[in-house]
Protein backbone atom coordinates (compact mmCIF):
# COMPACT_ATOMS: atom_id res chain seq x y z
CA UNK A 1 0.00 0.00 0.00
CA UNK A 2 1.76 3.38 -1.29
CA UNK A 3 -0.10 5.81 1.20
CA UNK A 4 1.50 8.86 2.61
CA UNK A 5 0.92 7.80 6.58
CA UNK A 6 1.70 10.76 9.56
CA UNK A 7 3.61 8.85 12.26
CA UNK A 8 3.55 10.73 16.09
CA UNK A 9 6.44 12.89 15.52
CA UNK A 10 5.36 14.40 12.51
CA UNK A 11 1.67 14.86 13.83
CA UNK A 12 2.57 16.35 17.14
CA UNK A 13 3.66 19.39 15.68
CA UNK A 14 0.12 20.40 15.47
CA UNK A 15 -0.37 20.66 19.11
CA UNK A 16 1.97 23.05 19.51
CA UNK A 17 0.69 25.38 17.11
CA UNK A 18 -2.48 26.11 19.20
CA UNK A 19 -5.26 28.23 18.57
CA UNK A 20 -6.54 31.32 16.49
CA UNK A 21 -7.09 34.24 18.50
CA UNK A 22 -7.19 36.45 21.66
CA UNK A 23 -10.73 35.35 22.92
CA UNK A 24 -12.14 31.81 24.54
CA UNK A 25 -14.41 29.99 21.75
CA UNK A 26 -11.66 29.03 18.99
CA UNK A 27 -13.63 26.52 17.28
CA UNK A 28 -17.07 26.76 19.27
CA UNK A 29 -17.33 23.01 18.83
CA UNK A 30 -21.17 21.02 19.68
CA UNK A 31 -20.53 17.77 21.41
CA UNK A 32 -22.86 14.98 22.07
CA UNK A 33 -23.51 11.27 22.74
CA UNK A 34 -25.17 8.35 20.84
CA UNK A 35 -26.79 5.17 22.26
CA UNK A 36 -24.30 3.33 22.21
CA UNK A 37 -21.50 5.59 23.54
CA UNK A 38 -20.15 6.93 20.44
CA UNK A 39 -18.58 10.87 21.23
CA UNK A 40 -19.76 13.54 18.56
CA UNK A 41 -18.08 16.67 18.04
CA UNK A 42 -19.46 19.25 15.29
CA UNK A 43 -17.62 22.44 13.75
CA UNK A 44 -19.87 23.97 12.28
CA UNK A 45 -18.03 26.34 9.20
CA UNK A 46 -20.93 27.69 6.92
CA UNK A 47 -20.02 28.41 3.48
CA UNK A 48 -17.22 26.21 3.53
CA UNK A 49 -17.55 23.41 0.50
CA UNK A 50 -16.36 20.55 2.14
CA UNK A 51 -16.57 18.53 5.07
CA UNK A 52 -13.78 16.96 7.07
CA UNK A 53 -14.93 13.31 8.85
CA UNK A 54 -12.45 11.89 11.41
CA UNK A 55 -12.81 8.91 13.51
CA UNK A 56 -10.82 8.55 16.21
CA UNK A 57 -10.23 5.39 18.48
CA UNK A 58 -8.85 5.51 22.04
CA UNK A 59 -5.84 3.21 21.67
CA UNK A 60 -2.29 3.32 20.11
CA UNK A 61 0.57 1.50 21.07
CA UNK A 62 0.34 2.16 24.55
CA UNK A 63 -2.00 -0.70 24.34
CA UNK A 64 0.10 -3.25 22.97
CA UNK A 65 0.59 -6.24 24.63
CA UNK A 66 4.18 -6.92 25.36
CA UNK A 67 5.97 -8.14 22.93
CA UNK A 68 2.80 -7.67 20.20
CA UNK A 69 4.97 -3.99 19.25
CA UNK A 70 3.49 -2.55 15.95
CA UNK A 71 0.01 -4.20 16.54
CA UNK A 72 -1.93 -0.42 16.56
CA UNK A 73 -0.40 0.17 13.47
CA UNK A 74 -0.53 -2.99 11.80
CA UNK A 75 -4.33 -3.50 12.20
CA UNK A 76 -4.77 0.80 10.82
CA UNK A 77 -3.19 -0.95 7.83
CA UNK A 78 -5.65 -3.40 7.65
CA UNK A 79 -8.63 -0.77 7.92
CA UNK A 80 -7.71 -0.07 4.25
CA UNK A 81 -7.61 -4.03 3.43
CA UNK A 82 -11.43 -4.19 2.44
CA UNK A 83 -14.47 -5.56 4.75
CA UNK A 84 -16.54 -8.35 4.08
CA UNK A 85 -19.09 -6.00 2.17
CA UNK A 86 -16.10 -3.94 0.59
CA UNK A 87 -13.34 -5.39 -1.27
CA UNK A 88 -9.39 -5.15 -1.01
CA UNK A 89 -8.73 -0.97 -1.68
CA UNK A 90 -12.06 -0.24 -2.65
CA UNK A 91 -12.98 2.49 0.25
CA UNK A 92 -10.51 4.81 -0.79
CA UNK A 93 -11.42 3.87 -4.39
CA UNK A 94 -15.13 5.05 -3.52
CA UNK A 95 -13.82 8.36 -1.87
CA UNK A 96 -11.33 9.18 -4.93
CA UNK A 97 -14.50 8.74 -7.10
CA UNK A 98 -16.75 11.07 -5.43
CA UNK A 99 -13.68 13.80 -5.32
CA UNK A 100 -12.61 13.08 -1.94
CA UNK A 101 -9.56 12.03 -0.17
CA UNK A 102 -8.45 9.83 2.94
CA UNK A 103 -6.25 8.67 5.06
CA UNK A 104 -4.95 7.68 8.57
CA UNK A 105 -2.23 7.85 11.59
CA UNK A 106 -1.13 6.03 14.38
CA UNK A 107 0.33 7.38 17.80
CA UNK A 108 0.95 6.41 21.35
CA UNK A 109 -2.22 7.14 22.56
CA UNK A 110 -4.99 7.05 19.51
CA UNK A 111 -5.62 5.87 15.91
CA UNK A 112 -7.44 7.93 13.54
CA UNK A 113 -8.95 7.75 10.28
CA UNK A 114 -9.64 10.59 8.21
CA UNK A 115 -11.76 12.04 4.99
CA UNK A 116 -12.24 15.33 3.19
CA UNK A 117 -15.06 15.37 0.76
CA UNK A 118 -18.12 17.23 -0.56
CA UNK A 119 -21.21 17.72 2.10
CA UNK A 120 -23.46 15.88 0.10
CA UNK A 121 -21.19 12.33 0.59
CA UNK A 122 -20.98 12.57 4.17
CA UNK A 123 -23.67 10.13 4.52
CA UNK A 124 -21.57 7.41 2.44
CA UNK A 125 -18.16 8.54 4.35
CA UNK A 126 -20.19 7.43 7.53
CA UNK A 127 -21.09 4.43 6.30
CA UNK A 128 -18.40 3.08 5.12
CA UNK A 129 -16.37 4.21 8.75
CA UNK A 130 -19.07 2.18 10.31
CA UNK A 131 -19.08 -0.85 7.99
CA UNK A 132 -14.93 -1.36 8.90
CA UNK A 133 -15.51 -0.45 12.82
CA UNK A 134 -17.38 -3.71 13.05
CA UNK A 135 -16.70 -5.68 9.29
CA UNK A 136 -12.78 -5.60 8.90
CA UNK A 137 -11.90 -8.81 6.10
CA UNK A 138 -9.20 -10.01 8.50
CA UNK A 139 -7.35 -12.90 5.77
CA UNK A 140 -3.93 -14.05 6.42
CA UNK A 141 -2.99 -13.71 2.19
CA UNK A 142 -4.27 -9.75 2.85
CA UNK A 143 -2.16 -10.06 6.72
CA UNK A 144 0.74 -11.08 5.49
CA UNK A 145 0.99 -8.59 2.20
CA UNK A 146 0.35 -6.01 4.60
CA UNK A 147 2.99 -6.63 7.33
CA UNK A 148 5.40 -7.13 4.57
CA UNK A 149 4.27 -3.46 3.83
CA UNK A 150 4.99 -2.22 7.28
CA UNK A 151 8.32 -3.61 7.35
CA UNK A 152 9.70 -1.72 4.14
CA UNK A 153 8.10 1.28 6.01
CA UNK A 154 9.56 0.67 9.09
CA UNK A 155 13.63 -0.11 6.90
CA UNK A 156 12.73 3.19 5.30
CA UNK A 157 11.77 5.45 7.97
CA UNK A 158 14.06 3.97 10.73
CA UNK A 159 16.63 1.40 9.61
CA UNK A 160 18.30 3.72 6.74
CA UNK A 161 18.01 6.58 8.72
CA UNK A 162 20.96 7.05 11.31
CA UNK A 163 19.12 9.75 13.05
CA UNK A 164 15.82 7.79 14.09
CA UNK A 165 17.83 4.71 14.46
CA UNK A 166 19.27 7.16 17.66
CA UNK A 167 15.68 8.50 18.55
CA UNK A 168 14.32 4.98 18.80
CA UNK A 169 16.98 4.07 20.68
CA UNK A 170 16.39 7.03 23.12
CA UNK A 171 13.07 7.04 23.39
CA UNK A 172 12.63 3.30 24.45
CA UNK A 173 15.13 4.18 27.42
CA UNK A 174 13.61 7.35 28.15
CA UNK A 175 10.85 6.13 30.18
CA UNK A 176 11.43 3.89 33.31
CA UNK A 177 7.78 2.99 33.44
CA UNK A 178 4.66 4.73 31.30
CA UNK A 179 4.78 2.96 27.96
CA UNK A 180 5.51 5.47 25.82
CA UNK A 181 8.45 4.87 24.70
CA UNK A 182 8.48 2.31 22.09
CA UNK A 183 8.37 2.71 18.75
CA UNK A 184 4.90 2.86 16.89
CA UNK A 185 5.64 0.99 14.00
CA UNK A 186 7.13 -1.62 16.26
CA UNK A 187 10.14 -3.45 16.26
CA UNK A 188 11.35 -5.35 13.72
CA UNK A 189 11.30 -8.87 15.62
CA UNK A 190 8.48 -8.12 17.37
CA UNK A 191 6.26 -7.51 14.18
CA UNK A 192 7.57 -10.41 12.27
CA UNK A 193 6.30 -12.53 14.95
CA UNK A 194 2.85 -11.47 14.57
CA UNK A 195 0.22 -13.34 13.45
CA UNK A 196 -3.55 -12.64 12.37
CA UNK A 197 -4.93 -14.16 15.94
CA UNK A 198 -2.80 -11.12 17.40
CA UNK A 199 -4.80 -8.70 15.27
CA UNK A 200 -8.54 -10.20 15.56
CA UNK A 201 -8.02 -9.53 19.15
CA UNK A 202 -6.71 -5.91 19.18
CA UNK A 203 -9.38 -5.07 16.38
CA UNK A 204 -11.89 -6.79 18.88
CA UNK A 205 -11.52 -5.32 21.73
CA UNK A 206 -10.71 -1.76 20.98
CA UNK A 207 -13.19 -0.95 17.49
CA UNK A 208 -16.10 -0.37 19.57
CA UNK A 209 -18.12 2.98 19.38
CA UNK A 210 -17.98 3.59 22.77
CA UNK A 211 -14.01 3.98 22.10
CA UNK A 212 -14.37 6.01 19.33
CA UNK A 213 -15.19 9.74 18.80
CA UNK A 214 -16.55 10.95 15.48
CA UNK A 215 -15.74 14.55 14.80
CA UNK A 216 -16.65 16.66 11.55
CA UNK A 217 -15.85 19.90 10.85
CA UNK A 218 -17.34 21.96 7.53
CA UNK A 219 -20.53 23.09 6.20
CA UNK A 220 -22.87 20.90 8.22
CA UNK A 221 -24.80 21.86 11.42
CA UNK A 222 -24.83 19.76 14.79
CA UNK A 223 -28.39 18.44 13.80
CA UNK A 224 -26.99 17.13 10.85
CA UNK A 225 -24.39 15.17 11.95
CA UNK A 226 -26.30 14.46 14.63
CA UNK A 227 -29.11 12.67 12.66
CA UNK A 228 -27.05 11.05 10.49
CA UNK A 229 -24.85 9.59 13.19
CA UNK A 230 -28.03 8.01 14.88
CA UNK A 231 -29.22 6.59 11.63
CA UNK A 232 -25.28 5.14 10.74
CA UNK A 233 -23.23 4.66 13.58
CA UNK A 234 -25.77 4.52 16.50
CA UNK A 235 -26.77 0.83 15.10
CA UNK A 236 -23.14 -0.65 16.11
CA UNK A 237 -23.48 -2.37 19.68
CA UNK A 238 -21.86 -0.94 22.60
CA UNK A 239 -18.92 -3.65 23.54
CA UNK A 240 -16.80 -3.61 26.90
CA UNK A 241 -13.43 -1.89 26.23
CA UNK A 242 -10.20 -2.90 28.60
CA UNK A 243 -6.92 -0.71 28.63
CA UNK A 244 -3.86 -1.04 30.33
CA UNK A 245 -3.91 1.56 32.45
CA UNK A 246 -0.71 4.06 31.67
CA UNK A 247 1.32 4.05 35.26
CA UNK A 248 3.03 6.71 37.23
CA UNK A 249 6.52 8.20 35.69
CA UNK A 250 8.98 8.28 38.69
CA UNK A 251 11.27 10.97 38.58
CA UNK A 252 14.26 10.77 37.00
CA UNK A 253 17.16 11.15 38.69
CA UNK A 254 20.46 10.01 36.65
CA UNK A 255 21.79 11.07 33.27
CA UNK A 256 21.87 9.33 30.39
CA UNK A 257 24.46 9.25 27.33
CA UNK A 258 23.14 7.75 24.23
CA UNK A 259 26.47 7.80 21.35
CA UNK A 260 25.52 6.30 18.22
CA UNK A 261 28.10 6.46 15.28
CA UNK A 262 27.06 5.62 11.56
CA UNK A 263 28.94 5.62 8.01
CA UNK A 264 26.29 7.46 6.70
CA UNK A 265 26.07 10.39 9.17
CA UNK A 266 27.64 13.56 7.18
CA UNK A 267 26.59 16.09 10.28
CA UNK A 268 27.01 15.49 13.78
CA UNK A 269 23.46 16.20 15.67
CA UNK A 270 23.18 16.62 19.64
CA UNK A 271 20.20 15.92 21.45
CA UNK A 272 18.85 16.47 24.72
CA UNK A 273 15.67 15.28 26.41
CA UNK A 274 14.09 16.43 29.62
CA UNK A 275 10.93 15.07 31.62
CA UNK A 276 8.27 17.26 32.03
CA UNK A 277 5.21 17.29 33.07
CA UNK A 278 1.86 17.88 30.46
CA UNK A 279 -1.76 18.65 30.56
CA UNK A 280 -2.40 15.15 31.87
CA UNK A 281 0.25 13.98 34.24
CA UNK A 282 2.87 15.65 36.22
CA UNK A 283 2.79 19.41 37.78
CA UNK A 284 0.48 20.47 34.87
CA UNK A 285 0.34 24.26 36.24
CA UNK A 286 3.72 24.48 34.45
CA UNK A 287 2.67 23.80 31.31
CA UNK A 288 1.68 27.06 29.80
CA UNK A 289 4.94 28.47 31.40
CA UNK A 290 6.87 25.96 29.56
CA UNK A 291 4.75 26.70 26.34
CA UNK A 292 5.84 30.39 26.49
CA UNK A 293 9.34 29.35 27.69
CA UNK A 294 9.67 27.24 24.69
CA UNK A 295 8.43 30.33 22.47
CA UNK A 296 11.55 32.20 23.62
CA UNK A 297 14.27 29.81 23.54
CA UNK A 298 13.54 29.04 19.80
CA UNK A 299 10.51 30.74 18.21
CA UNK A 300 12.57 32.24 15.12
CA UNK A 301 15.79 33.81 14.52
CA UNK A 302 15.40 36.03 17.47
CA UNK A 303 15.11 33.59 19.82
CA UNK A 304 17.54 33.20 22.81
CA UNK A 305 19.14 29.47 21.61
CA UNK A 306 19.76 31.17 18.16
CA UNK A 307 21.11 34.11 19.22
CA UNK A 308 23.51 32.66 20.96
CA UNK A 309 24.81 29.51 19.93
CA UNK A 310 24.48 30.53 15.91
CA UNK A 311 24.77 34.47 15.93
CA UNK A 312 27.23 35.05 19.15
CA UNK A 313 29.37 32.25 19.62
CA UNK A 314 28.66 30.27 16.17
CA UNK A 315 28.64 27.13 18.06
CA UNK A 316 25.95 25.55 15.85
CA UNK A 317 24.23 26.20 12.01
CA UNK A 318 20.81 24.94 13.98
CA UNK A 319 19.17 25.03 17.14
CA UNK A 320 15.98 24.83 18.84
CA UNK A 321 13.99 23.32 21.30
CA UNK A 322 10.34 21.73 21.76
CA UNK A 323 8.10 20.91 24.06
CA UNK A 324 4.17 19.85 23.71
CA UNK A 325 1.73 19.60 26.52
CA UNK A 326 -0.66 17.20 24.54
CA UNK A 327 -0.44 13.65 25.91
CA UNK A 328 -1.40 11.01 28.13
CA UNK A 329 1.42 10.52 30.27
CA UNK A 330 4.17 12.93 31.19
CA UNK A 331 5.79 14.26 28.21
CA UNK A 332 9.74 15.77 26.94
CA UNK A 333 11.45 19.23 27.01
CA UNK A 334 13.79 18.34 24.63
CA UNK A 335 17.30 20.55 22.79
CA UNK A 336 18.23 19.48 19.44
CA UNK A 337 21.68 21.65 18.19
CA UNK A 338 23.92 20.70 14.82
CA UNK A 339 27.51 22.69 15.70
CA UNK A 340 29.24 24.45 13.34
CA UNK A 341 32.00 22.78 11.51
CA UNK A 342 35.10 22.34 13.95
CA UNK A 343 32.91 21.92 16.72
CA UNK A 344 32.70 18.85 19.23
CA UNK A 345 29.25 17.41 20.25
CA UNK A 346 31.00 17.89 23.62
CA UNK A 347 31.38 21.44 23.59
CA UNK A 348 27.92 21.50 22.77
CA UNK A 349 27.09 19.47 25.40
CA UNK A 350 29.22 21.73 27.79
CA UNK A 351 27.95 25.11 26.10
CA UNK A 352 24.03 23.89 26.59
CA UNK A 353 24.93 23.68 30.32
CA UNK A 354 25.99 27.17 30.76
CA UNK A 355 23.44 28.42 28.41
CA UNK A 356 20.98 27.18 30.81
CA UNK A 357 22.60 28.02 33.96
CA UNK A 358 23.04 30.85 33.18
CA UNK A 359 18.88 31.68 31.64
CA UNK A 360 18.42 30.32 35.28
CA UNK A 361 19.84 33.01 36.77
CA UNK A 362 18.80 35.84 34.84
CA UNK A 363 15.23 37.26 35.41
CA UNK A 364 13.18 37.26 32.34
CA UNK A 365 11.42 40.79 31.27
CA UNK A 366 7.79 40.81 31.12
CA UNK A 367 8.48 42.67 27.46
CA UNK A 368 9.83 39.21 26.85
CA UNK A 369 6.81 37.31 27.66
CA UNK A 370 4.98 39.66 25.94
CA UNK A 371 6.84 39.19 22.46
CA UNK A 372 6.54 35.19 22.85
CA UNK A 373 2.54 34.82 23.59
CA UNK A 374 1.94 37.70 20.91
CA UNK A 375 4.04 35.69 18.58
CA UNK A 376 2.18 32.30 19.91
CA UNK A 377 -1.29 33.73 19.12
CA UNK A 378 0.15 35.37 15.69
CA UNK A 379 1.20 31.67 14.51
CA UNK A 380 -1.73 30.51 15.53
CA UNK A 381 -4.29 32.49 13.97
CA UNK A 382 -4.03 30.59 10.69
CA UNK A 383 -5.53 27.37 12.32
CA UNK A 384 -9.04 27.89 11.50
CA UNK A 385 -8.01 28.29 7.67
CA UNK A 386 -7.44 24.56 7.73
CA UNK A 387 -10.95 22.70 8.30
CA UNK A 388 -8.14 19.90 9.28
CA UNK A 389 -6.75 21.68 12.34
CA UNK A 390 -10.36 21.70 15.00
CA UNK A 391 -10.80 18.09 14.24
CA UNK A 392 -7.07 17.26 14.66
CA UNK A 393 -6.91 19.30 18.40
CA UNK A 394 -10.27 18.59 19.31
CA UNK A 395 -9.92 15.02 18.29
CA UNK A 396 -6.62 14.29 19.92
CA UNK A 397 -7.76 16.07 23.03
CA UNK A 398 -11.07 14.05 23.21
CA UNK A 399 -9.28 10.83 22.79
CA UNK A 400 -6.81 11.74 26.04
CA UNK A 401 -10.63 12.61 27.90
CA UNK A 402 -8.79 16.13 28.18
CA UNK A 403 -12.01 18.68 28.56
CA UNK A 404 -12.37 20.63 25.29
CA UNK A 405 -11.46 24.11 27.29
CA UNK A 406 -8.02 23.28 27.23
CA UNK A 407 -8.27 23.68 23.80
CA UNK A 408 -11.42 26.58 23.70
CA UNK A 409 -9.95 28.71 26.58
CA UNK A 410 -6.13 28.40 25.36
CA UNK A 411 -5.50 32.01 23.60
CA UNK A 412 -6.97 33.54 27.35
CA UNK A 413 -5.27 30.96 29.44
CA UNK A 414 -1.68 31.81 27.87
CA UNK A 415 -1.85 35.51 27.61
CA UNK A 416 -1.70 35.28 31.64
CA UNK A 417 1.31 34.00 31.74
CA UNK A 418 3.99 35.71 33.48
CA UNK A 419 7.99 36.10 33.88
CA UNK A 420 7.83 34.15 37.53
CA UNK A 421 5.40 31.26 36.06
CA UNK A 422 8.04 31.06 32.77
CA UNK A 423 10.84 30.77 35.47
CA UNK A 424 9.41 28.59 37.77
CA UNK A 425 8.73 25.78 35.06
CA UNK A 426 12.11 26.29 33.45
CA UNK A 427 13.73 25.68 37.13
CA UNK A 428 11.22 22.91 37.59
CA UNK A 429 12.20 21.30 34.32
CA UNK A 430 15.47 22.07 33.31
CA UNK A 431 17.27 21.98 37.23
CA UNK A 432 15.47 19.29 39.02
CA UNK A 433 15.66 16.51 36.32
CA UNK A 434 18.60 14.73 34.95
CA UNK A 435 18.38 14.63 31.04
CA UNK A 436 18.93 12.16 28.27
CA UNK A 437 21.74 12.94 26.28
CA UNK A 438 22.38 11.87 22.64
CA UNK A 439 25.46 12.15 20.14
CA UNK A 440 25.02 11.31 16.50
CA UNK A 441 28.18 11.05 15.32
CA UNK A 442 29.94 10.06 11.75
CA UNK A 443 31.70 6.94 12.12
CA UNK A 444 35.65 6.52 11.38
CA UNK A 445 36.62 3.45 9.46
CA UNK A 446 39.64 1.41 10.36
CA UNK A 447 40.87 1.07 6.80
CA UNK A 448 38.85 3.28 4.41
CA UNK A 449 39.31 2.88 0.64
CA UNK A 450 42.23 4.72 -1.06
CA UNK A 451 40.77 7.45 -3.32
CA UNK A 452 42.52 9.62 -6.20
CA UNK A 453 46.02 8.68 -7.16
CA UNK A 454 47.86 6.08 -5.59
CA UNK A 455 52.03 6.69 -5.11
Amino acid sequence: MNRQRLSLFSFVFLSLIFISSAQAGVFNPKVGTLKNGMEVVVIERPNVPVVQHMVWYKVGAIDEPVGKSGLAHLLEHMMFRGTTSHGPGEFSKLIAKHGGEDNAFTAGQYTSYYQSIAKEYLALVMMLEADRMQNLLLRQDLFETEKKVVLEERNMRVENRPASILGEEMAASFYLNQRLGGPVIGWEEELQALTLEDLKKFYANYYAPNNAILVVAGDVTFEEVMNLAEQIYETIPYRVVRRTPLGKEPPHRTTRTFTFSHPEVTQPQYRRWYLAPSYMDGESAYTHGLQVLDEILSGGQNSQLYKHFVVEKKLAVGVSSYYSAMTAGMTVFSFAITPAEGISLEQIDQALDAFIENFLGTKINEEDISRAVRRLQDESILVNDSLRNGPYLLGMAKTMDLPLSYVENWPEDIAKVTSKQVMEAAKFVLKNTYPAKGFLLPEILENPEMTGEQQ
